[in-house]
C-alpha cells in the first residue's frame, strides 16, 4: 500500500534491466527513478514500470462521473502521471482502431493539427484527436467522412458551431458507452456549470469527454481565453475552403494563414538544421533542436503565464505572446514576489501599485531564447 515504496521497487527493476541488456545485448542504456531510456541505433525507447495502486485514488477522483469537480484537489504531479501511464495509452489503442475502420481519419487528423498549429495552438493533440474522432462517430446529418478533407472541413465545421457555452462533447471513442454513462458525463457536466459564477459561465469554453476522462481533467485543450478566438478563425478557413471549392482561389495556403494581429510579440525560431552548425546533421540534431524549441516554451509558460498567453507553431518554428489585458492594471506590491519584471509607481502618501515592465520582461525573452531565436518582432498595439 506504500506508493514510494512501489516507485523504488520499480526504480530497482529498471537498474536491472539495464545491467542485463548491456551484458546480455551491449545496449546501452540511461536509468532515472522514473524511466529507462534504451538507446538503440537512430531510436530511444523508454521504459516506464508502474503499479496500478499508485494511482487508484486519484483514478477514483479523475474518473469517476459521480465525483465533484476537483481540479484544485487534484495534485498536478499525480495528474500527469496518471495522464501519461493510464489515459493516453487507452486514448491511442481506441483511436488506432478507429483509424483502421475509417481510413480517412488519419488524413484529416494530421490536417487538422496543421491547421491548430498554424494558428499557434501546437500542444493539443489530444484536443485534435478528440474532435476529429466524434466527426467520424457521429457524423449526422452527413455520411461518414469519405476523404481527409471533408473530414477536415467537418472538423473545422464542428468546432465553429457546436453549443460549446451550454453543451459538452460527449466522444464514445471505443464504442463502449452505454445510455446510463451518458447521462452521467452529461450530468458531470451540469455539475461544473453549476459551480461557476454567472458571469463565468457565460465564458465559452471546451468541454470534451469521454467515459475514460469523464470531468475533461487529463485531455488538455485550450482555454476560455482562445474559445472565442479559434472558433471564429474555423469560421475564416471554413469561407476560404468554400472559395476554393468554387474555383474562386487557386491553392488551399489561406485556410492555414495566421492572424498576426491578434497576437503582441513574435518570436521567430531558428530552423532546425542552422540550430547548431557543430552538430552531426540527421534526425537526432533534428530532435535535439525540437526539444530545446519545447524546453523554451516551458521556460515561458513558467515564468510569463501570468502576464501573457504563449502561442507555438511547431512546424513554422514560431513563438508568439498575447498579452492579458487585466495583467497591466496597476496591482499591490505583492506582486513583486513573482518571477515577472515590474515598475514601481509612487503616488504621494498613498500605498505604491506596480505595473508589468515589458522592456524588462522583453529582455528577459532574449535571454530565454538565446541561440535559438532568429528576430524578435513587438507588434504595434
Amino acid at each position: 500500500d506504500d506508493t514510494a515504496a512501489a516507485r523504488k521497487v520499480a526504480a530497482a527493476l529498471l537498474l536491472q534491466i539495464r545491467d542485463e541488456i548491456a551484458s546480455d545485448l551491449g545496449i546501452e542504456s540511461d536509468a532515472t527513478e522514473d524511466f529507462l531510456d534504451v538507446r538503440y541505433p537512430d531510436v530511444v525507447f523508454r521504459l516506464r514500470i508502474f503499479h496500478p495502486h499508485e494511482m487508484s485514488e486519484v483514478a477514483q477522483k479523475v474518473t469517476n462521473p459521480q465525483a465533484p469537480a476537483l481540479n484544485a484537489a487534484v495534485p498536478d504531479e499525480a495528474l500527469a502521471r496518471l495522464r501519461s501511464l493510464w489515459w493516453r495509452p487507452r486514448i491511442y489503442g481506441a483511436l488506432h482502431a478507429l483509424a483502421l475502420q475509417h481510413p480517412a481519419l488519419a488524413g484529416a487528423t494530421r490536417l487538422f493539427k496543421r491547421w491548430m498549429s498554424s494558428q499557434m495552438l501546437s500542444g493539443y493533440e489530444e484536443f485534435a484527436e478528440h474532435l476529429v474522432a466524434f466527426v467520424f462517430l457521429h457524423p449526422e446529418p452527413y455520411d461518414v467522412p469519405s476523404s481527409a478533407h471533408i473530414g477536415f472541413c467537418r472538423t473545422l465545421l464542428l468546432l465553429q458551431s457546436f453549443d460549446w457555452h451550454r453543451e459538452a462533447l460527449l466522444v464514445d471513442i471505443d464504442g463502449k458507452i452505454k445510455e446510463e454513462e451518458r447521462l452521467a458525463l452529461r450530468q458531470a457536466f451540469e455539475k461544473h456549470l453549476s459551480t461557476l459564477g454567472a458571469k463565468v459561465s457565460r465564458l465559452c469554453r471546451f468541454w470534451v469527454s469521454t467515459r475514460f476522462d469523464p470531468h475533461g481533467m487529463l485531455i488538455v485543450s485550450p482555454g476560455a481565453t482562445l474559445c472565442a478566438w479559434l472558433r471564429q478563425r474555423a469560421l475564416v478557413a471554413l469561407q476560404f475552403c468554400r472559395k476554393r471549392m468554387l474555383g474562386l482561389e487557386t491553392n488551399w495556403r489561406g485556410v492555414f494563414q495566421l492572424d498576426t494581429a491578434a497576437v503582441d510579440v513574435i518570436l521567430q525560431l531558428l530552423p532546425q538544421q542552422e540550430q547548431s552548425k557543430d552538430q552531426v546533421k540527421g534526425p537526432k540534431a533534428a530532435e535535439v533542436s525540437q526539444e530545446a524549441a519545447e524546453e523554451l516554451v516551458r521556460g515561458l509558460l513558467q515564468k510569463l503565464s501570468s502576464l501573457c498567453l504563449v502561442l507555438y507553431d511547431r512546424q513554422r518554428r514560431l513563438l508568439a505572446l498575447k498579452w492579458r489585458p487585466n495583467a497591466f492594471l496597476p496591482q499591490p506590491q505583492t506582486v513583486l514576489m513573482g518571477s515577472a519584471p515590474h515598475t514601481v509607481i509612487t503616488r504621494g502618501d498613498e500605498a505604491p501599485l506596480c505595473v508589468p515592465n515589458v522592456l524588462c520582461i522583453l529582455s528577459q525573452v532574449s535571454a530565454l531564447a538565446e541561440g535559438l531565436a532568429l528576430d524578435l518582432e513587438m507588434k504595434a498595439s
